[in-house]
């Protein structure tokens, strides 16, 4: 594996113990170079991906509510024409680079913790003729943003300074891990990651209080769960631009058939046939595939006067995502009531 590491200049280091020798406005926690050949994929468990350029900077026009969609955001830093972005974002903490032979996947610590303050790090990428790029850095000062409710209102903008100074130690680490294909490396962490025993406390009261919150979003007249039900009050959150998601649905169909066998719950039978209904609707998929034959489903649903109608949302290329999922739920039907 051609990889090399490097740390920044303003730091010691020793067995992943981190300690800070001069004052600076950002830490180079290191620095990880990668050898350079053809990059079929990469990504950022859960905070981005992308199939051309190894860059954070990405052109994505998101609409309202998307663009306002948060109750803490914290900013970007631009400095010397590089972009470095918080790991606050991270949803699994890997960096995951798929070449034609092999993979490449770094996992790394997502928070610090130095005099009793938890500290997120941020990242960067990029490339070079000869390498991949990939930075974590602590910054002592930055911005972010607050709101009170995620859909509605502007954010205030406020300073942080984390006071980080020379003498302070902290722990960070990094391991760079091959295998041949990403899936592989992303299930190799979830296992090490994942108790072996869990324990739930009160689980038939969690699983009631659940079930009331399903009573909510159901809507019978269609047979499927309504996107975001408001708290409290009649109405949903996307009313004016999207009914239900037929991903979800999909999810729900394969757990609520499943339950239903092992419980012979009444209502889950039902919830079961209804759902089954909508992955046979033909308004809610489509055969005319630019590429490959077969059926794929919408990801996304509008109410109108004919019931329902499915559409892909924004473009993304979700078929691929909704055939996978619909396709359990395909299963379930072919062995279901």
């Amino acid at each position: 594996m051609n990889v090399e590491e490097s740390f920044g200049n303003e730091l010691s280091v020793k067995n992943n113990v981190y300690t800070i020798r001069e004052d600076a406005e950002r830490l180079n926690l290191k620095t990880i170079k990668i050898k350079k050949k053809p990059l079929n994929y990469a990504f950022i468990g859960g905070m981005w991906y992308s199939k051309k350029d190894f860059s954070l900077k990405q052109n994505i026009s998101l609409p309202y509510p998307f663009s306002t969609y948060y109750t803490t955001k914290i900013l970007d830093i631009n400095q010397n024409d590089s972009l470095f972005r918080s790991l606050y974002y991270v949803k699994m903490p890997v960096v995951v680079l798929q070449f034609e032979d092999e993979c490449v996947c770094v996992e790394f610590d997502p928070l610090i913790r130095s005099n009793g303050k938890e500290i997120i790090p941020f990242i960067s990428l990029s490339e070079n003729e000869e390498c991949y790029i990939i930075s974590f850095y602590l910054f002592n000062e930055f911005f972010l943003k607050e709101k009170e409710y995620a859909w509605l209102g502007l954010g205030k903008k406020k300073k942080i300074s984390l006071d980080l100074k020379p003498g302070d130690s902290f722990q960070f680490s990094t391991k760079i891990k091959k295998s041949k294909k990403w899936t592989d490396a992303v299930r190799t962490y979830v296992e090490k990651n994942t108790s072996k025993q869990v324990k739930i406390e009160s689980a038939e009261e969690m699983f009631y209080n659940g079930k009331q919150g399903l009573y909510r979003s159901y809507d019978h007249l269609t047979g499927s769960f309504l996107q975001l039900p408001w708290r409290e009050m009649p109405g949903f959150t996307f009313v004016h631009s999207s009914h239900s998601l037929l991903s979800y649905e999909a999810v729900r169909l394969h757990y609520f058939t499943k339950w239903q066998r092992q419980t012979k719950d009444e209502q889950f039978l039902m919830w079961s046939k209804k759902l089954r209904d909508l992955f046979t609707n033909p308004n809610l998929y489509k055969k005319d595939l630019k590429k490959g034959k077969g059926i794929v489903w919408y990801n996304m649903t509008n109410f109108t006067k004919n019931g329902l109608k499915g559409f892909f949302y924004m473009d993304c290329g979700c078929e691929r995502k909704i055939s996978e999922l619909c396709l359990r739920g395909r299963i379930v039907l072919s062995a279901g009531h």
